[in-house]
């Protein structure tokens, strides 16, 4: 049982994580947008300049690494919440009952 209340704790820390990636992203993304530096906002109007600033292009880089901090981060929630359920039904998730096997 104690396993299960440590995998919802790690998984409570990576979606406050996660939160908090989002809060600064969103704060950063904010300023840019105020400067009209923002290359989302700029996109979304279709108005992208040729020429972009430093600050627009780290706009931009920030925006790539934020989407796939965020991919990978909810799909590393998902897998630990079917590995908890797993548990819970007294079921082996396919990467655990591998690792066991090769023990």
């Amino acid at each position: 049982m104690t396993h299960n209340g440590s995998a919802s704790a790690k998984t409570a820390r990576l979606k406050a994580k996660w939160f908090s990636h989002l809060g600064i992203f969103a704060i950063a993304q904010a300023v840019f947008a105020l400067t009209d530096n923002s290359w989302a906002l700029a996109f979304l109007r279709d108005s992208v300049p040729d020429d972009q600033s430093i600050a627009m292009i780290a706009s931009r880089i920030w925006l790539i690494v934020f989407a796939v901090d965020t991919v990978w981060s909810w799909w590393s929630i998902a897998d630990r919440q079917k590995k908890a359920a797993a548990q819970r039904e007294g079921q082996h998730h396919p990467l655990v009952t591998r690792y066991d096997e090769n023990r």
